[in-house]
C-alpha cells in the first residue's frame, strides 16, 4: 500500500505487473474491470477513497439489467424520447471504495448506466458532469472517440 504522492519507480512497476497479469483471466469486461479497480484501490488506498471504471457502450449492447437501469433513469428524468438504441451509455464496470456499498457496481444507486443523451441531463448528475468536464479539459470526449471509431454519433455533448 503506497500513497500516490510517494510512488517510486518500483511501485509503478509492481502495479503494472499486477495489472498486466489480468489478461485473459476473466469472462467479461465487467469482471476484469472490477479486479482492476480492486488492485488500484488496494495499491493506493492511503490516497484513494473511491475508484470506479466506466466505459461508453451503445444502449443496444448493454446487458439487460444495465439497459433497464439506463432507460428507467431516462424515463425518470423525462428524456426517454432522446434515448435511442445507439445512444451511448456511460456504464459503470467496476467500483471499489471505503464504503461497503461502493464495492459492487450493481449496488450503485445512480451510476450503473447513464445515457449520454444531452449535456443538460448530464449536468444534473454532479459526479458524472465533473468527470466529463475533466476529460474534455484534457482533450478527450467519449462521444468523439466513439464517433471516430464508427460507432454512434448519438452523444452530442456540448
Amino acid at each position: 500500500m503506497t500513497a500516490i504522492g510517494n510512488l517510486s519507480s518500483k511501485d509503478v512497476l509492481e502495479f503494472q505487473k499486477k495489472v498486466l497479469g489480468l489478461g485473459g483471466k476473466y469472462d467479461t469486461l465487467a469482471d476484469a474491470a472490477q479486479e482492476y479497480v480492486s488492485i488500484l484501490y488496494e495499491q493506493f488506498k492511503d490516497s484513494v477513497v473511491l475508484t470506479r471504471l466506466f466505459a461508453t457502450i451503445p444502449l443496444k449492447d448493454l446487458p439487460e439489467a444495465n439497459r433497464e437501469f439506463a432507460v428507467s433513469l431516462a424515463r425518470a428524468n423525462r428524456i426517454v424520447k432522446q434515448v435511442k438504441e445507439d445512444t451511448l451509455v456511460l456504464s459503470l464496470l467496476g467500483s471499489r471504495g471505503t464504503k461497503p456499498e461502493w464495492n459492487d457496481r450493481r449496488a450503485s444507486k445512480g451510476h450503473v448506466g447513464i445515457p449520454l443523451a444531452s449535456s443538460d441531463f448530464v449536468d444534473r448528475i454532479p459526479m458524472i458532469s465533473r468527470l466529463l468536464s475533466q476529460l474534455a479539459a484534457r482533450g478527450f470526449s467519449p462521444c468523439e472517440q466513439q464517433t471516430r471509431l464508427g460507432a454512434s454519433a448519438a452523444c452530442r455533448m456540448t
